[in-house]
């Protein structure tokens, strides 16, 4: 995915580095960069999967400029257990094997608008509001626009 991501960045003529770390028990606590480096810090369809959620979020936190903008997008986890079931049938319609099993572990692990609000307010990100994309259907996530500040 990051090579394909380098690709497209240098055939439209973006100037942007990425980079894969890992954070959390096997993997360093902090991200190897200063407080307060970047203009924007985004994180996708990753936090379902952490051990340490608010550790990744601190961080996002520690290293977004204070005037920077913060996206995290994951996906969601139906508010109620029953809807489980339908949840999946509908919207992992296009999936199968593997794929659709993997779809079905990542809803069962994503986080509920209620725990996601719950999870930012524990959170040094806790200027950025929660929010639903796609009517809250399918993903939820935190965002802090541009001009925030974060709190110390």
């Amino acid at each position: 995915m990051i090579r394909r991501a380098r690709n497209d960045a240098a055939a439209a003529g973006v100037d942007i580095d990425f980079r894969v770390f890992r954070l959390g028990p096997q993997g360093e606590r902090r991200l190897p960069f200063d407080d307060a480096s970047f203009d924007l810090v985004t994180c996708n369809s990753t936090l379902h999967h952490l051990e340490d959620p608010l550790g990744l979020m601190d961080e996002m936190a520690r290293v977004v400029k204070p005037e920077g903008a913060v996206l995290l997008r994951d996906l969601a986890r139906p508010p109620i257990a029953p809807a489980y079931p339908l949840h999946v049938r509908i919207f992992g319609r296009h999936y199968s094997g593997e794929m659709r099993r993997l779809y079905e572990m990542s809803v069962l692990a994503a986080y509920t608008m209620g725990e996601l609000r719950a999870l930012l307010a524990s959170s040094r990100l806790d200027d950025g509001r929660a929010r639903a994309f796609n009517r809250g259907l399918t993903h939820l996530g935190i965002e802090r626009e541009a001009g925030a500040a974060i709190s110390a």
